[in-house]
């Protein structure tokens, strides 16, 4: 009877053991997954920029997606939000200081047609 209650305890841990190998290689292949998605998202995110597309989009999209995973990529598409909210804001503010430019600039005079 002792040889069976050991066999059935070893066949306990060896459940116990494949079951912890079967959740890291479920974890593993997620990890191997969302590498591969987001990896392949920023690429074509970048290959699509010079285009009229939203490159850009594609590319936060990316970030996003290894941002489920890697501590990193959470920080890159929180700074990358940060730098493009600054630089959208720019634009305005560079708008208005041109405006009071020209207007400083003094206005150009029309030549007359009958002087040569």
């Amino acid at each position: 009877m002792s040889g069976g209650s050991g066999e059935h305890e070893r066949r306990g841990r060896d459940a116990g053991a494949l079951a912890r190998m079967g959740g890291f290689i479920v974890r593993q292949g997620r990890r191997i997954a969302v590498i591969v998605v987001g990896s392949v998202t920023i690429v074509v995110g970048i290959v699509i920029l010079p285009t009229l597309l939203p490159g850009w989009l594609v590319i936060f999209t990316g970030l996003g997606i290894l941002a489920t995973e890697f501590a990193w990529a959470a920080r890159s598409l929180k700074r990358g939000r940060r730098e493009f909210a600054a630089w959208s804001r720019r634009p305005k503010r560079r708008g208005r200081a041109w405006a009071r430019v020209l207007k400083t600039l003094p206005k150009r005079r029309r030549r007359s047609p009958h002087i040569a």
